[in-house]
C-alpha cells in the first residue's frame, strides 16, 4: 500500500464517522467518498464557488449547471459531480470541460479556453478539486490520484447559504 492509499483510507474512515457525514453517507451509498462505485474512466470533480454582492444572478445559473450535470451538494458553496475526460487528466483537460459547461449555461460567454476571455467572468470565483484513477499497466491495480486548481478568482471567499440550501 503506498502512502496515497494510506492518506485516502484514513480520510475515508474519518469522513465516514464524522456527525453531519456520518448521516449522509448513511443516505447516500455511492457518494463521493466511496471510490470503488465511481464508474471507470470518470473523474470525481468537487467544485466550490464564491459569488461576489451584486452578482447574485450568478447562482440560478450555477444552480442550473449543478442540475444539468446531475451534480450533488457538498457542503456550502460546494458541488461534485462526475465528468468524461480523456485519457488521464490534466489541470487543463478538467479546466475545458468546466468552462465549457459554463459556457453553455451562460455563466461565462465565450467557450474558447484557449482566448482565457472566460477568466473575466465579474463575481464569480472557482476553486477545482479532482479524483480519478488509472492503470500503469494493464496487469496492476489502479493508482487513485487527485490534483486541485484555481479556475477563477473574481470574487472575494464567502460562504453564504450555497446550493446546498437551494436544490429544486
Amino acid at each position: 500500500m503506498n502512502i496515497n492509499e494510506i492518506q485516502y483510507n484514513i480520510m475515508k474512515n474519518y469522513i465516514q464517522n464524522v456527525g453531519e457525514m456520518k448521516t449522509y453517507l448513511a443516505k447516500r451509498q455511492d457518494s463521493v467518498y466511496i471510490e470503488e462505485s465511481r464508474p471507470e474512466n470518470k473523474v470525481r470533480v468537487w467544485l466550490s464557488y464564491d459569488v461576489e454582492d451584486g452578482h447574485e444572478d450568478l447562482y440560478d445559473k450555477l444552480y442550473t449547471l449543478f442540475n444539468g450535470i446531475k451534480a450533488e451538494p457538498w457542503g456550502n458553496s460546494v458541488a461534485t459531480f462526475l465528468i468524461d475526460v480523456d485519457g488521464v487528466p490534466t489541470n487543463e483537460k478538467v479546466a475545458r470541460k468546466i468552462v465549457h459547461f459554463m459556457f453553455l449555461c451562460g455563466i461565462v460567454k465565450e467557450d474558447d479556453f484557449d482566448n482565457g476571455k472566460w477568466k473575466d467572468t465579474k463575481g464569480l470565483s472557482i476553486y477545482v478539486i479532482y479524483r480519478y484513477s488509472y492503470s500503469e499497466n494493464a496487469n496492476s491495480k489502479p493508482v487513485l490520484n487527485s490534483d486541485h486548481f484555481v479556475l477563477m478568482h473574481n470574487a472575494p471567499i464567502k460562504h453564504l447559504k450555497g446550493w446546498k440550501y437551494n436544490k429544486q
